[in-house]
């Protein structure tokens, strides 16, 4: 008995696992270059238009199917005070209502302490998604999203941006426990060099 509970228990975890590999299927593309941001904690780019492509469930509010990508940016590194098992109630940028609230899809990436980038797109209703598809795989979902400008007190081009470098933490609540669990986020610097 004791055997069949430890091979159940290794078999969930193993689950889990494999689905959190899964969520970390994060992609910056530049050009023809591309990056695997799940294996980066820091990127150099070009200061040119890039591609951040992950992957989500299938968002449905009807449903409350709340699935969507949350990307915080800052021109300060201490946004990524954030640990393993925090709620997000506990941060000041993913809490309930945090989310940029764009209609449709947008290319800015807003520099704010405060609030976070909602990415998702919506089967049933496409016109409200905020980034592009890409690929479905049953209820998975493959996205895109461009940035061609970065937004903090004015808006600039990437090719006249002035800072060198931007923090990011990317974040999929795939249990929509709306704890950061280990696996869900990844923080990575992005540093512009001309």
């Amino acid at each position: 008995m004791k055997n069949i509970i430890f091979m159940i228990m290794m078999m969930v975890l193993s689950i889990n696992v494999l689905s959190a590999e899964e969520v970390s299927e994060l992609w910056l593309i530049q050009g023809s270059q591309q990056f695997n941001i799940a294996d980066q904690d820091s990127l150099v780019l070009e200061k040119l238009p890039f591609k951040i492509n992950f992957t989500v469930d299938d968002y449905n509010a009807e449903q409350d199917r709340w699935y969507a990508a949350r990307i915080t940016a800052s021109l300060n590194p201490d946004i990524f005070n954030i640990q393993p098992g925090d709620h997000t109630e506990q941060t000041q940028f993913f809490f309930p209502g945090a989310g940029l609230a764009a209609a449709g899809i947008y290319s800015s990436l807003y520099l704010n302490e405060h609030a976070c980038h909602y990415l998702f797109y919506d089967l049933e209703n496409p016109d409200i998604s905020r980034a592009e598809l890409i690929r479905v795989d049953g209820k998975t979902l493959q996205l895109g999203w461009t940035v061609d400008n970065i937004q903090g007190e004015i808006k600039q081009d990437i090719e006249n941006f002035d800072s060198q470098f931007v923090y990011l933490i990317y974040y999929y609540d795939q249990d929509l426990d709306n704890i950061i669990d280990q696996g869900e986020f990844k923080r990575f610097t992005i540093q512009f060099v001309d």
